[in-house]
Order: structure tokens, then sequence, then C-alpha cells
């Protein structure tokens, strides 16, 4: 028991040294919401699952994640719900299922830009072992040093401004153990074409944190994928 308690103190440690730094090896900067995109960006054009997990909230809410305030909110007990973290068996499994959330948007990203917009959409497509294979090929990591930050802005001000909203924010912060929650879209740029990502991220202290690559003011895809815009229709969703 004693080992099992030892080990489980150590990692959380080491991921939450590690959760400090970019894929560069220096410090992240998480000062404000687009910079916690901006790092989340860079560790995807990097290839550094690590980086990318670093500027995400997954640490944070594994340890901070209120269970009581979370059910208050719904006035409902699910067994889907993130566990109480009062063990550090508890935050452990918390983390694992907050980083597969991560791990299937970035997926679902990396498809809706290297594949077919149908696919990630509908989740499912039928297709011969001569397109499963097409598929695969087209699907090669090196790509991602295409993809590029070009803004990040505040979508829908009628929404992101509206009472109810900031106030159902302010309630999921609460739950995630968070100070403030926000939105914003980002434009990429990837090998010729324009995409926009909403995000959702949480403050906690003076570093702000990705909580999911998605959006509800932006309207951007639900699962995470990336949206192909045009500059001027980018703009739009920020008016």
């Amino acid at each position: 028991m004693r080992h099992s308690l030892l080990f489980s103190i150590v990692f959380s440690v080491s991921v939450t040294v590690a959760g400090l730094w970019s894929s560069s090896g220096k410090a992240a900067d998480l000062a404000t919401p687009e910079k916690a995109i901006s790092a989340y960006i860079d560790a995807i054009t990097h290839e550094d699952f690590k980086a990318i997990i670093a500027a995400t909230a997954v640490e944070r809410m594994s340890a901070q994640f209120d269970f009581v305030a979370s059910v208050n909110r719904l006035q409902m007990l699910s067994a889907s719900y993130p566990m109480p973290p009062s063990d550090p068996l508890f935050v452990d499994l918390n983390r694992a299922k907050f980083a597969s959330q991560i791990s299937q948007q970035v997926q679902l990203l990396i498809y809706s830009l290297m594949t077919t917009r149908d696919f990630v959409s509908s989740s499912t497509v039928r297709v011969d072992a001569a397109g499963a294979s097409d598929f695969v090929n087209s699907l090669r990591a090196d790509r991602l040093k295409g993809l590029s930050l070009v803004k990040v802005g505040i979508p829908n001000p009628g929404i992101m401004n509206n009472k109810a909203h900031q106030a159902n924010m302010a309630l999921l912060a609460a739950s995630n153990g968070a100070d403030e929650m926000t939105e914003r879209v980002a434009l990429v740029s990837f090998e010729g074409s324009q995409h926009a990502i909403g995000f959702t991220v949480l403050r906690y202290g003076n570093d702000w944190a990705i909580l999911s690559q998605t959006s509800l003011a932006a309207a951007t895809i639900g699962l995470g994928g990336a949206k192909r815009i045009s500059s001027a229709a980018f703009d739009d969703m920020l008016r």
C-alpha cells in the first residue's frame, strides 16, 4: 500500500512539473487564453503530446474537480462523471479520463485537417480496402509542421456577454476547481487553407489552460474538429 501511494505521489509530482514546460523545453507562458492556445497549437505542430497536455487543464482538473458542485449544478448523479479527487488513485483515473478526451479531440482535429469533412461530421463513412489505404496514406504526422496559428479572437459577443452564459461558465469553472472560464476561436492555416477551431479555457490563478477544443459561442465542430473558413467569415464570428 505504501509503495503504491508513493508511486502515485511521485507520478503526480512529475506530471505537474512536466506540465510547466512547452514543446521547446522552455517554461510555457500561459498568462492569457491566447497564449495557452498558442502553446497548444505549437505542441501539435511539434508532434509533442506531453506538451499538448501541458497546455491543458488535465492535471489541475484531475486533482481539483469539485464532485459535489458538479452534481449540484445539474441536480443529477452519473457514473460518467469524473471521480471525487479524494484519493491518489481517483486522481490518476481522472487524469486518464481527461487526457483521453483531449487525445480524441486532437485526433479529430488531425482528421479534419488531413481528410474529408464528411468523415469528421458523420463519424463513419463506408469505404473499401483501397479507400482505407488512401485514408492511412493521407495521415502523416510530419504534415503538422504546416499548421500555424494566424489569430485568436473572442467569438460571438452576443453570447459571450449574455449574463446567463456567463453565470453558467462561472459554475463550470468552479466545478473544475478553476477561478474563471471563457471561450475563444482560433484561425489556423494549414497547407494553403484556413480553418476555425473553438476553445474553452480555464484560469487557475495566473495561468490559463485548455479545457476543450470546442466553443459553444463559436458554434465550431462539437467533437473538436477544424472548420474550413475564409478570413472574412472568421472575422464575422467575432462580431
